[in-house]
């Protein structure tokens, strides 16, 4: 990558284009980067930190979360395990992570008028248990 913009909770984080980044506040941190073609991308994985546990990943093991239909043209459901519960908070980030949608207890969610393309879905519950899932947008 040549370069790199960290976000938290789906916010910019002014000043935080390193390859590394050290928290400073509870939340989630993504990474954007650029290659040298000028390509952009986000890890699909977030990073979720506590000050008493530190870094843990998300994203990777999606235990409790799936999304239907995905692909979607815009309306999709969330189905969610009895151990991940119905009450959570989140957002949806766009792939350079800008948060362009917040999300309390909804179990369908419409992003229809958003553009094409690859968006991410985070949800965290009231045990603080976090899960994040990829959303493919085709109009």
């Amino acid at each position: 990558a040549t370069t790199y913009q960290w976000y938290l909770n789906g916010v910019q984080i002014s000043g935080a284009t390193s390859q590394n980044y050290t928290p400073t506040q509870d939340g989630i941190y993504l990474v954007r980067i650029t290659d040298a073609n000028g390509c952009v991308y986000v890890y699909s994985q977030g990073y979720r930190y506590t000050q008493s546990v530190g870094l843990s990943t998300i994203g990777s093991d999606n235990k409790g979360l799936k999304l239907f239909p995905n692909p979607t043209s815009g309306k999709f459901e969330l189905s969610l395990t009895k151990d991940f519960g119905n009450t959570y908070t989140g957002f949806v980030t766009d792939a350079l992570g800008n948060k362009v949608k917040s999300i309390e207890n909804d179990m369908e969610i419409d992003i229809s008028n958003l553009n094409e393309g690859i968006y991410y879905l985070t949800l965290l519950n009231q045990e603080g248990k976090i899960v994040s899932e990829k959303i493919t947008l085709i109009k």
